[in-house]
């Protein structure tokens, strides 16, 4: 009798028995459907008992919890939509209830590398002949799965119902960016699934796919500076820095927030902010219709933000006499909005932010 990691594998191999003709003719991944060949969990299983380092870095990163991350949970709940289930629950099948199985595997290692019957998929740059030969597998090299292809799926997009009543601007943008950018000729691979150490001598993209939870790749994103322009007036550049897209990127609701203040000053009269991201007007067919009015992001160019120190209302007691001798501290936020309220000071409740870069500039400018 087999074990049962060797009936997992048999199961694997069973989905995956047929070399296709040409691999660059492999669907790529994105949002469900997916190609509901074989036994899907059987095959993630197989991906997952082999491939132990991989499943390691996937199991920890924001893929796996596509599904099952509170505020996709609390989005979703406010609004359920089958457009956002679709890409954050890709294994379960339209407009039937979602499994567990479904909800717990997020978006897996078959929803990207098992698009068609053919075999697995891989990146030209991912597998060598002896790893291929020693595969128990078919391996299919595309060179579309290498690049942006292979992302944009689930990560460029209209807004619901474009396709009734087509809108200029896409709720997600990324490719289109990423083409406009510095980084046009490199893959979203380079970035977000660096090359790293297998113990093997061969090593691996990791499938940590870091991303917006991640300070380190946050900070690399953009640069910061600012500097006193006078007494009372306060410069901050951000340049554009490692991102090959806008920064921020994706979701709508994703936006900086900088903030300058008077350093010994509490509450609204010491502080000033300003965000940067995508302004869109809403109308049409239940509100789902939306126009940008303004984009404000860091693109390819530096953005220049000027503040004055005695903009808004006065403290109650006053700061002191020579405004030039205080000292101002600057903060740039990375936001994500779980619920937009222009109603509210804040601009809507946050379900995280990270602090990318800060900074103090003294009474003598430095």
């Amino acid at each position: 009798m087999m074990s049962g990691r060797a009936q997992i594998g048999r199961a694997a191999l069973l989905l995956l028995a047929t070399v296709a003709s040409r691999a660059d003719a492999a669907p790529m991944p994105g949002p469900a459907p997916p190609a509901r060949t074989g036994d899907r969990s059987a095959a993630q299983a197989g991906c997952v008992g082999c491939h132990t380092d991989i499943a390691g870095e996937w199991a920890a990163s924001l893929h796996k919890v596509s599904a099952s991350d509170e505020p996709y949970r609390e989005a979703f709940a406010r609004e359920p939509l089958m457009f956002c289930r679709n890409c954050h629950v890709p294994e379960s099948t339209p407009r039937n209830p979602v499994t567990a199985w479904a909800e717990e595997v997020g978006v897996g290692c078959v929803t990207c590398h098992v698009t068609t019957r053919g075999g697995v998929l891989a990146a030209h740059d991912a597998v060598d002949g002896a790893a291929e030969s020693a595969s128990p597998h078919a391996l299919l090299r595309s060179p579309e799965f290498a690049g942006p292809g292979a992302c944009a799926g689930c990560h460029e997009f209209a807004f619901p119902g474009a396709s009734v009543m087509p809108r200029p601007d896409d709720m997600q943008e990324t490719v289109r960016e990423h083409a406009a950018s510095w980084a046009r000729d490199y893959a979203c691979a380079d970035c977000h699934m660096p090359w790293v150490d297998d113990g093997a001598g061969r090593g691996h993209r990791s499938h940590s796919f870091a991303a917006s939870r991640d300070p380190e790749m946050l900070a690399r994103a953009v640069g910061v500076s600012a500097r006193r322009l006078g007494t009372t007036e306060v410069e901050v550049t951000l340049t554009p820095g490692a991102a090959g897209h806008a920064f921020p990127t994706g979701d709508l609701f994703r936006r900086l927030e900088l903030r300058v203040r008077v350093i010994g000053v509490d509450g609204p009269h010491g502080l000033q902010r300003r965000r940067l991201g995508r302004e869109f007007a809403t109308g049409g067919h239940g509100g789902m219709f939306r126009g940008q009015l303004a984009d404000t992001r860091v693109h390819n160019e530096p953005v220049v933000l000027r503040f004055d120190l005695m903009d808004g209302p006065p403290p109650p007691t006053p700061i002191c006499e020579d405004l030039s001798q205080v000292e101002v501290a600057w903060e740039l936020r990375y936001q994500r909005v779980a619920f937009p309220d222009p109603r509210r000071r804040d601009g809507g409740v946050l379900d995280g932010e990270v602090i990318v870069a800060y900074g103090t500039l003294s009474g003598d400018g430095s």
